[in-house]
């Protein structure tokens, strides 16, 4: 049984989930993946090339760390539902739901993993985005996956201290 879930609904725009799934993979520690990890895609309804290449993607993987579940909508019903759906067969003690559109620099996990297994008052937990509305943005943007993983260390880094000075008040 996994004790990490990640869900990711995608409808259309492989190249996008390809790489959302490539980094979340690649981003993930050994520590993560010696729990066990499931990754639910939710195809909502896609017409391109989506469906052909997740069977592909698990054939790739298969058998490894990560069990990726490929559930296959037969229309678009929504994010929201396409959500609701992955949830309902999650069975990791952590949830994690992320878009297709987003790339995961290593550690990007490992503040969000620390807070939800040491804290149970919290619920939810969110990373800073660097395109997002709210208090987690970060206000950057970003021409390459290697300028998304240097800031993200120079970031970690600076959070790591911040949370150092405050707990030595």
């Amino acid at each position: 049984m996994p004790y990490f879930s990640f869900i990711m609904v995608c409808y259309n725009n492989w190249h996008l989930s390809q790489q959302a799934i490539t980094s979340l993979i690649k981003s993930l520690g050994a520590s993560y993946k010696s729990k066990g990890i499931e990754l639910i895609i939710v195809d909502n309804g896609s017409t391109d090339e989506t469906s052909v290449a997740i069977e592909e993607l698990i054939k790739m993987y298969t058998p490894g760390p990560i069990e990726i579940i490929n559930i296959r909508l037969n229309e678009n019903m929504g994010y929201t539902i396409g959500l609701n759906v992955g949830l309902a067969e999650s069975r990791g003690n952590t949830i994690t739901v992320m878009n297709n559109d987003l790339i995961f620099p290593e550690g990007w996990f490992d503040g969000i993993a620390k807070i939800l297994q040491n804290d149970y008052s919290v619920g939810v937990a969110v990373p800073f985005l660097s395109y997002a509305t709210g208090s987690q943005n970060v206000g950057i943007r970003f021409d390459s996956i290697q300028e998304i993983e240097n800031f993200a260390r120079k970031f970690e880094e600076i959070q790591k201290f911040i949370l150092a000075n405050k707990q030595s008040k």
